[in-house]
């Protein structure tokens, strides 16, 4: 496999890992409906960018990867804000 190839399966990966954890995330209901709703749309414009990523250079590629990654740390970070906040959490 090409470093290419394996650049856009590691992507392929990244977006599915976002796509499950933010359902997982609207199934439990822990996120407001807002913010579900903005990181949905984030992930959305990850996955359906004007150039295909099949038609990028690894570089490129490798920026789609981070930018799923920063997605995901953003998403983990406010799911960490709202548990801080929960009521259950000062217990």
């Amino acid at each position: 496999m090409s470093s290419k190839e394996t650049a856009l399966r590691e992507l392929e990966d990244k977006l599915d890992q976002i796509d499950e954890y933010l359902l997982h995330l609207d199934e439990d209901e822990i996120l407001p409906i807002d913010a579900y709703q903005s990181f949905l749309q984030s992930l959305a414009h990850l996955q359906h960018k004007d150039i295909p990523a099949e038609m990028c250079s690894e570089v490129k590629i490798w920026e789609r990867i981070e930018e799923a990654v920063n997605l995901m740390e953003d998403i983990q970070y406010t799911v960490a804000e709202l548990a801080e906040k929960s009521p259950a959490s000062k217990s």
